[in-house]
């Protein structure tokens, strides 16, 4: 066993103490450098480890890479997936906003239309009930003017009931009257 200093352990001492001033991540870095030359830190563990922990280090930082890589992927999908799922949402509000619109104008005009219907029903009926009352105000009138006639005839014949009438002509007649002193032959 080796008692030196891994990079690891180098990292994990670094870690939030920032130990050598500036900014952390860089002088891990040059440290790791300074490892994997094979110069070993405090006892070294050669060159064996040192390419370990490169092909480690390379292959954890490619990891690294993919994941951060897919997690973007993931996370444009997702954006974009949410945008069409909106985009889809709104259009379909407003296709639900446009057929309630186009009931409620249908709704309007079919009350509109019955009305109308019922105010022609109505139009009709009155000039129907107008005409049948200008038929019945004339059978009226008839039926008034022959019962006058009636009782006009009915008045002169009562007034005439009693009266002496003399004939006002002759219906059967001979020829002249020889007696009446008329010229003409006489026997």
């Amino acid at each position: 066993m080796e008692s030196g200093l891994s990079a690891s352990d180098v990292l994990a001492l670094d870690r939030g103490n920032d130990i050598f001033g500036g900014g952390s991540g860089s002088w891990v870095i040059v440290i790791l450098l300074f490892l994997m030359m094979g110069g070993g830190f405090w006892g070294g563990r050669g060159n064996t480890a040192t390419t370990n922990d490169v092909t480690y280090t390379s292959a954890f930082n490619q990891l690294q890479d993919e994941n951060r890589d897919l997690n973007n992927a993931i996370r444009n999908q997702t954006v974009d997936l949410t945008a069409a799922i909106n985009q889809n949402a709104m259009s379909i509000l407003n296709e639900a906003h446009d057929v309630q619109m186009a009931l409620s104008d249908l709704s309007a005009r079919q009350q509109n239309c019955c009305c109308e219907t019922l105010r022609a029903i109505d139009a009709s009926n009155a000039a129907t009930t107008a005409s049948i009352q200008k038929v019945l105000d004339r059978l009226a009138e008839d039926k008034i003017s022959a019962l006058e006639g009636k009782i006009s005839n009915l008045e002169l014949h009562n007034a005439l009931a009693g009266v002496v009438r003399y004939p006002n002509g002759f219906t059967y007649s001979a020829g002249n009257n020889p007696f009446c002193g008329c010229t003409g032959n006489v026997l």
